[in-house]
Formats: C-alpha cells, structure tokens, sequence
C-alpha cells in the first residue's frame, strides 16, 4: 500500500533516517545543555541586589524547566513514533 509519495508503508527514505541520527545527537545535546545549566543555577552567586538575585534565580528555573519540558516531549515523540512503527510492521 502506498501513501503521498509513492514510497511503500515502513520504508524510510535517507532524510528521515539523517532526522533520526540527528533528533538522537540533539537529544544527547540537551541533555548536556540541561546538565550545564542546572549546574549554572545551583552555583549561581551574584553579589548584586537580592531581588535581582531571586529574578535571576527564577529566570533560570524557568529556563531549565523549559529544557526539560523539550527533552521529554521529544522521548514522547519519539516513543510514539516507535509504537506507530511497531503497529504499522505487525499488520
């Protein structure tokens, strides 16, 4: 059966594949990235203003949630791809 494209059901052409390498070298990226900045906010010490301190203490929590937010919506995503690929083999 085929599908827009003309390509077969369960074949991937080489940029889907190169997607992949690089959707799993990002995700190692951000969990680097996610490290390094949760490091950043635990040895965050400006000797400025204390409510400056606290923004910036906040802005930073922000961020990393943020991050970690992305990193694992992109593990759903891809765990969902992987559950849609699985089906798609079976039948």
């Amino acid at each position: 059966m085929n599908h827009l494209g003309g390509r077969k059901m369960g074949t991937s052409s080489k940029k889907s594949r190169k997607v992949e390498e690089s959707e799993s070298n990002s995700e190692f990226e951000n969990d680097e990235i996610l490290n390094e900045m949760s490091d950043d906010a635990e040895n965050f010490d400006d000797n400025g203003d204390e409510n400056n301190d606290y923004t910036d203490m906040m802005m930073m929590t922000s961020i990393i949630t943020a991050m970690k937010m992305k990193v694992e919506n992109k593990r759903k995503r891809k765990m969902r791809k992987e559950i849609k690929k699985k089906k798609r083999e079976k039948n």
